[in-house]
């Protein structure tokens, strides 16, 4: 499923660069890769709170204007916790995400987080962008949510 959807995202991202005679399409930079750091703060039982941290490499492309397909991998670390940090810790997302206008935006994203044994969890994400219109340094802090565990994010990454 998720290989389908990498596929997909570089099928869209050629047939943009195919349409040569669209000025707006070459005015507009549609693509974000960028890295994204979230702490998050879970409830683990009877056990209290932890803090884990995830780390994901992101891409995302707008599929019309102020709606994006977002796709990525990470994994997640709970080494500093008295947990034993899990084997299975890579992740894959799908999520959408749906944004104001201008450089400075507000974004609401919803999707969801794969895990490496087929496990899944609902992801949701409001957070501010600066995202250049014609393409630069992208920038993204807000807040996360994974199921029951809540924390913020900051992205750090290039439009084009």
């Amino acid at each position: 499923m998720i290989v389908i959807s990498y596929c997909l995202l570089i099928l869209c991202s050629f047939s943009a660069l195919a349409n040569d005679n669209d000025a707006e399409s070459i005015k507009k930079a549609s693509n974000i890769f960028y890295y994204d750091y979230v702490a998050l703060v879970s409830r683990f039982g009877y056990s209290g709170y932890g803090t884990t941290i995830l780390h994901s490499i992101n891409y995302e492309r707008a599929v019309i204007d102020n709606i994006g397909i977002r796709t990525g991998f990470g994994f997640y670390n709970r080494g500093f916790l008295k947990y034993k940090p899990f084997d299975d810790n890579e992740l894959y997302f799908l999520m959408m995400n749906v944004h104001s206008n201008g450089n400075n935006k507000f974004n609401f994203g919803i999707g969801a987080l794969l895990k490496k044994n087929w496990r899944y969890a609902l992801a949701v994400n409001a957070s501010y962008r600066y995202q250049p219109y014609k393409g630069g340094i992208y920038f993204s802090t807000g807040i996360s949510t994974y199921n029951i565990s809540y924390g913020f994010n900051i992205s750090m990454g290039y439009v084009f």
